[in-house]
This record gives C-alpha cells, sequence and structure tokens, in this order.
C-alpha cells in the first residue's frame, strides 16, 4: 500500500469506464470497402494498441478479438 490517498483519488478520477451489460463486447469501425490490406491492417492495429493502451491490465484484460465485414463472418485476431 505504498500509494497516497491522493494518487488513488487522482486515478479514479481520470478512469475511463466500459460498461457492458449482459455481452462483453465492444464494436467499432475500422475501415472501409476501397481501403487496401495494408491500410486495413494499419487501422486495426492501431485501434486495438488504442484500446489496450486504456485498459488498466494492458492486454491481460483482452479476451479476445475478432474482425468483420458487414455481411462477412467474424475472423478471430487475437
Amino acid at each position: 500500500m505504498s500509494e497516497s490517498l491522493s494518487d488513488k483519488v487522482t486515478e479514479l478520477q481520470s478512469t475511463v469506464k466500459f460498461q457492458l451489460k449482459k455481452v462483453l463486447c465492444l464494436g467499432t469501425s475500422v475501415g472501409h470497402m476501397d481501403m487496401n490490406e495494408d491500410q486495413l491492417r494499419q487501422n486495426v492495429t492501431m485501434s486495438l494498441n488504442f484500446l489496450v493502451s486504456l485498459l488498466k491490465k494492458n492486454w491481460q484484460n483482452l479476451k479476445s478479438a475478432y474482425i468483420k465485414s458487414t455481411m462477412g463472418t467474424p475472423q478471430r485476431i487475437y
């Protein structure tokens, strides 16, 4: 418990909470149909890295990640 009370208050005030009810799932757009494979890969990587940077335990808080087109089937990428 080396963390001071004021440090803990500051940490809690700057916390962003994602409240997910029954399904622990977060969806976001990462591209469009006119993008090539490299652009899409870069957007997915940047999106995942940004999301993970917001999590307190980084990659330990992410169970899996999928990519899916509008009408396609989901493909697991992590």
